[in-house]
């Protein structure tokens, strides 16, 4: 199975190491963790999914 990954503007493949344990995200918890599924090409309902990501960053 493959992966996609949206880092520094681009779309990366693979498994790339983008947070390391001093990072603000680790050592605070500052982060919002989110995985997105997609159906023969289709992700539904991925405007409610955005929302849903963002207002959880908020709290």
């Amino acid at each position: 199975m493959s992966a996609l990954h949206f880092w520094n503007g681009a779309w990366v493949e693979g498994n790339p190491g983008i947070m390391g344990p001093m990072s603000h995200g680790a050592w605070m918890a500052s982060t919002v963790f989110d995985g997105a599924r997609a159906f023969e090409g289709v992700a539904p309902d991925l405007d409610r999914h955005c929302e849903r990501l963002v207002d959880s960053a908020y709290r």
